[in-house]
């Protein structure tokens, strides 16, 4: 994957060690396990800070002296506002999917992923019940379940019209109006649930089991290295005004297809956006 390749293939393998270690006791049966609400209403549990603490002392190994921020750090966002953008940073996502593995499901993940002046440049994401490892590095594709893919040079054809993609849509957040909207257009879609684990969407995305995901809030842990992961491998990650998605940008919106030729089209279908 370029002249690091060592190097990111040695994190990936902490990583996952790391995970193991701290989850094996709680795959099958998480019924000790207790969760609270954040403010923004997402859940947190122990399982969150002992990773996150973990990640971090391996990271701060590794590299003594740049930023690191994990979701679940005091004062991560606004930590976020100020230094994402200037020289390297580290984010964390210790858990993404808390909710699905206090409820005893498998989409659950853990994402590491280094900015280089506000653009994502190597990530990892694992998801541990299904064993995947996915490694990226901008300009050098990607290692997926242990497979390489590249960035693609052609487009896919023939492209997938709107009425055809299977997306995933996170509506929380939307704004009213918008998501009136997006629902009357998804009706005519085949149907797909969201997973609500950005991670697993993310990878299940370049593995072909859906076209697309959309956004309304996006943290940068949540995004950056699935955002990379999928941009690499040919998709598209973009604001809803076509805008390139930069995890430091502190923007709401987000689409991401996994063929880059879709956007366009999807962004008409959806948001009623000229194509």
């Amino acid at each position: 994957m370029g002249y690091c390749q060592s190097m990111i293939e040695v994190l990936a393998d902490e990583l996952k060690s790391i995970v193991d270690e701290v989850l094996a006791p709680w795959l099958e049966d998480r019924s000790a396990l207790s969760g609270r609400y954040k403010a923004g209403g997402e859940p947190v549990c122990e399982i969150d800070l002992l990773l996150e603490a973990r990640l971090t002392r391996f990271l701060r190994g590794f590299f003594p002296y740049v930023s690191i921020i994990g979701e679940e750090s005091r004062g991560a966002v606004a930590a976020m506002e100020q230094e994402l953008n200037e020289g390297t940073v580290w984010l964390i996502d210790p858990l993404d999917g808390t909710g699905n593995f206090l409820s005893g499901g498998d989409e659950f993940a853990v994402m590491i992923c280094r900015l280089l002046n506000g653009k994502a440049v190597t990530g990892w994401i694992y998801l541990p019940k299904r064993g995947i490892v996915s490694m990226v590095e901008a300009g050098s594709g990607a290692i997926v379940d242990g497979r390489r893919i590249r960035p693609r040079q052609e487009p896919w054809i023939p492209p997938k019209t709107p009425d055809e993609m299977a997306g995933e849509v996170h509506a929380g957040f939307l704004p009213e109006g918008l998501k009136a909207r997006i629902a009357r257009a998804r009706s005519r879609q085949p149907g797909r649930r969201a997973r609500y684990c950005a991670g697993a969407t993310y990878v299940g995305m370049v593995q072909g089991e859906c076209d697309y995901a959309l956004y309304y809030r996006t943290r940068p842990w949540d995004h950056a290295p699935g955002t990379l992961l999928v941009t690499e491998t040919g998709g598209r990650a973009a604001r809803f005004d076509g805008t390139p998605y930069e995890p430091g940008d502190g923007r709401s919106g987000l689409l991401v297809t996994a063929a880059a030729e879709g956007w366009d089209s999807l962004a008409a279908y959806l948001l009623a956006r000229p194509a």
